[in-house]
Formats: structure tokens, sequence, C-alpha cells
């Protein structure tokens, strides 16, 4: 985290409110520091699924938001020009 509370992943900042609520409910952790998003997002997904959630569509303008496990039954790549995650 930054000084100022943010996590200045890919330039943005985050309100030190939304970054307490993403430690507490385990969505942010130094262990997936480093990783790609197609791992942390499957991470993500996993949970939701243990959580006793379905994911039967999934929707993202990176690849990373489509690609690895638990992605869906059906899944809806946006265009977005602007910016990629690996």
């Amino acid at each position: 985290m930054t000084s100022d509370g943010g996590t200045n992943r890919g330039g943005s900042i985050c309100p030190q409110g939304a970054v307490s609520s993403l430690i507490t409910e385990g969505r942010m952790n130094e262990a997936y520091k480093g990783q790609s998003g197609i791992i942390y997002k499957s991470e993500m997904r996993r949970k939701l699924m243990e959580e006793g959630y379905r994911i039967w569509g999934n929707v993202g303008d990176q690849w990373s938001d489509l690609h690895g496990q638990f992605v869906g039954n059906t899944t809806f790549k946006l265009p977005n020009p602007m910016y990629f995650v690996p």
C-alpha cells in the first residue's frame, strides 16, 4: 500500500475505506502481490464458489477476467483499448 492508503496498482489509487474493506473481506492479501491477473482473479472466483455462489456469466474488458479457472458458463469480452492487465 502507498502512504495515502491506496494500492497504486496500475497507477490508480483506492480510497482508504475501499482498501480496508478489501482486506477485511480477504480479497486483498500480500500473498497475491506480483501474481498475474489470471491467477488472482481465478482465486477470487474460487472463493466466491466456495461461499456458495454460482458463476453463470462473466463479463470483462481484460482477457485476465475471462481466462483461468471458475470463469462461469458464458464469458463476454468487452473492448478496452486503453490498458492491458497481464
